[in-house]
């Protein structure tokens, strides 16, 4: 593969900024640097670029483009509707999209998937090139169990009409290549991808992490309902009893929706508990006993989804890029359940090495 190969890398959620922290951005800029590092030229297309507010912005990766695309006209009141509000920004970003590539022809088109888009669908018959979409969640189950969304069958309807369109799916998880052959992908169109991790931050763990005098357990990432970090406070008094007489320090980076009632929930049910907070930034795992990756219960009340869409609940489908993280770090994990720390077992490959991989799938649809 050589620099004269062009990814066109899409995001038409605005809820995955380029430029932000947190593990969906965070995943879009690790596999534009892997492609870069394969060979290929990627420039990323989104439709956000920063999330606002006191959220700190990130940088691309050394020459790696990214462009903003336009919104869509639509009369606010209109885009109180997320099918329509997303639906004509994503509109827009492929006409912005059909004039941006007149200059800079893509020669593989990589979409994240969005529930109310499919950029890709248009774009590929206009410019005659492969069209990748990666899939990372089943995105209808997703947004009625986590984001308000009035559960309809046409969710699903319409999960399938663009996923059956694309001329690979590459999923995270086993489960996920299920869920995507349910609604109606070929099986021999997936591709099992799990999530990758930069491995160059290696550091030798103890062999038993419970030796010494304190054991530090670190989180990195956005505090979010289906962490289930809210319901870990026993879990927690739990293992810091089976630790004693070492103490437990738990270090909590990132920032998100559940953050102040967890911090406040840990005040409240574990005040003596160390507790060191530091926000966003890039924590240095070398200094972590165990990495801590929580799980809420498994599924959420679905009964009601389960009634509307027919199918029951998808099962884990997660590919959790903490622990990919933590694993090439070398780092044990605590998932908060039975078992005490889980060793990291075999490191996941790094973005470079994925990146190679999809590439190698262009061949099998020219």
């Amino acid at each position: 593969m050589t620099s004269s190969f062009r990814v066109g890398l899409l995001c038409a959620s605005p809820g995955i900024p380029a430029l932000a922290p947190g593990g969906a951005s965070v995943h879009l800029r690790s596999i534009a640097r892997g492609f870069q590092s394969a060979g290929a030229e990627p420039r990323l297309f989104v439709r956000r670029m920063l999330r606002g507010g006191d959220v700190p912005k990130v940088d691309l990766p050394e020459g790696v483009v990214a462009s903003q695309a336009p919104r869509g006209r639509l009369p606010g009141f209109l885009r109180k509707r997320r099918a329509w509000d997303e639906g004509v920004d994503a509109w827009a970003m492929e006409r912005w999209l059909t004039k941006s590539w007149r200059e800079w022809r893509p020669d593989l088109i990589y979409e994240r998937w969005s529930l109310f888009a499919g950029l890709g669908a248009g774009l590929r018959k206009r410019f005659d090139v492969p069209w990748f979409l990666e899939v990372n969640a089943p995105l209808a189950w997703e947004a009625c169990w986590f984001e308000g969304m009035e559960p309809r069958a046409s969710l699903l309807r319409r999960e399938a009409k663009t996923l059956c369109a694309a001329d690979r799916v590459l999923v995270v998880s086993e489960e996920l290549g299920d869920y995507v052959v349910r609604r109606g992908v070929p099986r021999g169109r997936v591709r099992v991808v799990p999530n990758g991790a930069d491995r160059s931050d290696f550091c030798s763990s103890d062999p038993d992490p419970t030796l010494g005098e304190r054991v530090v357990l670190g989180y990195e990432g956005t505090f979010k309902v289906w962490h289930g970090m809210l319901d870990s406070m026993g879990a927690l008094a739990m293992l810091r009893e089976q630790l004693k007489p070492r103490e437990l320090e738990l270090e909590l980076w990132g920032d998100g929706p559940d953050r102040e009632d967890f911090l406040q929930l840990l005040s409240e049910k574990l005040p003596t508990l160390s507790v060191r907070y530091c926000g966003w930034g890039e924590p240095d795992r070398s200094l972590w006993t165990a990495a801590w990756i929580p799980q809420a219960p498994w599924p959420p009340p679905s009964a009601a989804l389960e009634k509307t869409f027919g199918e029951p609940a998808p099962g884990q489908y997660f590919s959790s890029l903490k622990e990919a993280a933590a694993r090439a770090a070398g780092l044990p994990c605590w998932y908060g359940d039975d078992r005490v720390f889980v060793s990291s077992g075999t490191p996941p490959e790094s973005w470079d090495e994925i990146a190679r991989r999809v590439l190698t799938f262009v061949s099998e649809v020219e």
